[in-house]
């Protein structure tokens, strides 16, 4: 019976363990995500500079 419980309680352990490395992952993933979407948003306000044709049209942006 202790052997069971013994069991068990290093089975609650080690899938606590699984979730915080999941949870872990998530965070990290939403942080990627946000980076890249303004990694984007960056590149194109680059590419809308670099291809402006007058001072006016840069003024608009």
């Amino acid at each position: 019976m202790q052997a069971i419980e013994a069991a068990m309680r290093h089975g609650c352990r080690k899938n606590e363990r699984t979730q915080q490395r999941f949870q872990g992952s998530l965070e990290m993933n939403k942080r990627l995500n946000k980076t890249e979407y303004s990694s984007r948003q960056t590149l194109l306000l680059l590419n809308k500079i670099l291809n402006f044709r007058s001072i006016d049209e840069f003024i608009q942006l």
